[in-house]
Formats: C-alpha cells, sequence, structure tokens
C-alpha cells in the first residue's frame, strides 16, 4: 500500500512545456517568426519619415522579442 497523498514514483508523470513539444513548439517560434516580419513590415511603413533614431528603435523591438522568444524556448527545450 502507498500512502493516497504521495503516490509512488512510477505513476507520476513528468510534464513539458508546451514549447518543448516538437509540433507546439514549431508553430509557436513559427507564429513569433512571422509576427516579426509582419510587425517590421508595418513599422519601417509607420516609421519612414520619422528620424533615424525613432526608426532604429522602432524596427528593433520585434528582433528583441522574436530573440527573446528562440532563447526562452531553446531553454525549455534543454531542461525538459
Amino acid at each position: 500500500m502507498y500512502d493516497c497523498v504521495h503516490p509512488p514514483m512510477a505513476e507520476v508523470r513528468a510534464s513539458r512545456s508546451v514549447l518543448a513539444e516538437p509540433w507546439a513548439g514549431g508553430v509557436a517560434g513559427w507564429l513569433v517568426v512571422f509576427g516579426a516580419l509582419v510587425a517590421e513590415l508595418v513599422a519601417g511603413i509607420v516609421t519612414n519619415s520619422a528620424s533615424i533614431l525613432i526608426a532604429a528603435l522602432v524596427l528593433a523591438i520585434p528582433v528583441v522579442v522574436a530573440v527573446g522568444f528562440s532563447v526562452v524556448q531553446w531553454q525549455q527545450v534543454r531542461s525538459s
């Protein structure tokens, strides 16, 4: 017999993050990269007449988000 509060280790399943799953992680990565591409196009159109400093900052935001997402996804896959 075992304690009802603590099941034996054979019955405990390890849960993986959604980003560590092959298909879900691939779809999430594709959506982030595609979203960053669309954001870059829109930001390029919007900042066409802005100063170079403002345009560079606005265009860098989607790149930083995509790189940050890829680092988090890589870390979760390595830890699973």
